[in-house]
Parts: structure tokens; C-alpha cells; sequence
């Protein structure tokens, strides 16, 4: 599997990285919150912006990147605009959508995006004629989170596993599932296929999670299952049901890691 450089890490090698989300709504919330963050053991952030108030205003978007940039210093920065059918807070359209994040992947601020796979699947997000997403990021020198949702169950172990190729197909750099397990079984079902796929099937770095208290252990085995990016809640809270808080989460991933070198 090729793993992803950016900046000063490596996803996809060594130990699972930890990713901490921020959802202030103002410049000045995401803001304290990054500084909050900064004294915690966390490898990279992820900015909500869906839940960015001025997220549609380029200017302001900008301005809060540039400010965001200065104060994470070398940290890597992914840029999220979540859907309201994936359970985010974005409900513009599919133009919009496809505008907010070639601003962010010009802006020389972030390192990677993610996208929704649906966007993918519709060549750009819907019939008004936006560019390809992925490919105008990867024009930037920005790196492509492909992600998909679902916060009513977990598909079948083969759909899993064609998901991840289908985002592998669209040129995404990472691979993100994330499901919502009604039993022990859909637990072992995101695990068995995040693993399979990792090992198997794909050729870049995979995230699978299975969400809520139950999935809790799809996290703590991340790397025993080939899963590349944990997301933590940081001092403000997390951004999806069952993240584990930074520092119990870099310190599980650690000791698991050393123990896997024994």
C-alpha cells in the first residue's frame, strides 16, 4: 500500500494518525479552538467547515484559512464541508458545494479535502456543469479524502469493499468509510472489510469506521485492521458519535503500535 505524505507525516505508515476536528462557527471560535488543540498528541486537523457560518463568503472563508494556517504552524489540515444527507450542517447545492472546496483547495492553506463519494459518483455534484472536484484539487497539489456515510447501518462486507474501490477508481489519495453499527456483527463486518481492502483490494490508504460506543473497538484496532486516520474529539468536543478524546486516543494507538513491534 502506498502511504501519503504530507507535510511532516506519513498516512498510511507506521501507526494510525490522530485527526482532530474543529466546528467553531465563527473565525474567532475556530480559531481558539485550534489553539486549544495544539497542546494535545494529535498528528493532523480536520476543519468543519460546514459549520462555518460564512462558509459561502470566499472572502471570509479565506481569511479564517490564512489565519488557521498561521496559528497550526506544520500541522497538516484537512478541509471538510459536510453534507446534510451526511449528517453535516452544508445544505447549499451541488455547484456551491464544488465552489467552497476548490476555494479552500486554492487557497495554499490546506493539504488535503475530502469529498463526498456521491460527488464523485455525479462527476461533480450535479447537473450545472462544475469542474471534476478531485481533479481540480489534485491541480492545487492538494490530497483527496473520497469519504462516504451512513448513519443508519453497515452494508454488507462486499458492498464495503466496493466502495472503497469505487473512491480508489475516482483517484481519491485516502479512503474513508464510516457506518453506524446495529450489532456486534456490523462491528466485525466494517473491520473484516477495512482490513480485506487495505491488504487486498487497494493501493492507498483506507479509513474504516464503525461509529457510536459499540464501534469503539473499530478505532482502538485501527492498525490491526490497515485503518489509517483515527478522528478524536479534542477540548470542545468531536464532530461524530463515538470519538474517543485526543489524548486517550494517541495513547491507545501507542501502546497497541509498540506492542505490535514486539
Amino acid at each position: 500500500m502506498k502511504s501519503v505524505e504530507i507535510r511532516n507525516i506519513k498516512i498510511g505508515e507506521g501507526r494510525p494518525k490522530v485527526c482532530v476536528p474543529l466546528t467553531g462557527g465563527s473565525m474567532a471560535e475556530v480559531l481558539e479552538e485550534a489553539r486549544a488543540v495544539l497542546g494535545l498528541p494529535v498528528d493532523m486537523i480536520e476543519w468543519r467547515a460546514d459549520y462555518f457560518r460564512d462558509v459561502e463568503d470566499p472572502g471570509a472563508l479565506t481569511a479564517c484559512l490564512r489565519e488557521l494556517r498561521g496559528v497550526l504552524g506544520d500541522l497538516p489540515l484537512l478541509f471538510t464541508l459536510r453534507s446534510e444527507v451526511e449528517r453535516g450542517a452544508f445544505s447549499g447545492s451541488g455547484r456551491q458545494y464544488a465552489s467552497i472546496v476548490g476555494t479552500a483547495a486554492s487557497s495554499g492553506c490546506v493539504d488535503l479535502v475530502d469529498v463526498e463519494l456521491a460527488r464523485c459518483e455525479a462527476g461533480v455534484a450535479d447537473s450545472t456543469g462544475a469542474t471534476d472536484i478531485i481533479g481540480a484539487a489534485h491541480e492545487c497539489g492538494v490530497r483527496v479524502v473520497a469519504s462516504y456515510h451512513d448513519f443508519d447501518a453497515t452494508p454488507a462486507k462486499d458492498k464495503l469493499i466496493e466502495i472503497f474501490c469505487s473512491m480508489q477508481s475516482h483517484d481519491a489519495d485516502i479512503l474513508k468509510i464510516a457506518v453506524m453499527p446495529r450489532s456486534h456483527e456490523d462491528v466485525f463486518i466494517l473491520m473484516d472489510a477495512t482490513e480485506e481492502a487495505s491488504k487486498l483490494c487497494v493501493d492507498r490508504p483506507v479509513v474504516g469506521i464503525s461509529m457510536g460506543e459499540l464501534g469503539r473497538i473499530s478505532r482502538e484496532k485501527a492498525e490491526a485492521i490497515g485503518s489509517s486516520i483515527c478522528f478524536a474529539a479534542g477540548p470542545f468536543g468531536g464532530s461524530a458519535p463515538g470519538q474517543i478524546a485526543a489524548g486517550e486516543m494517541s495513547e491507545i494507538l501507542r501502546i497497541i503500535h509498540e506492542h505490535s513491534q514486539d
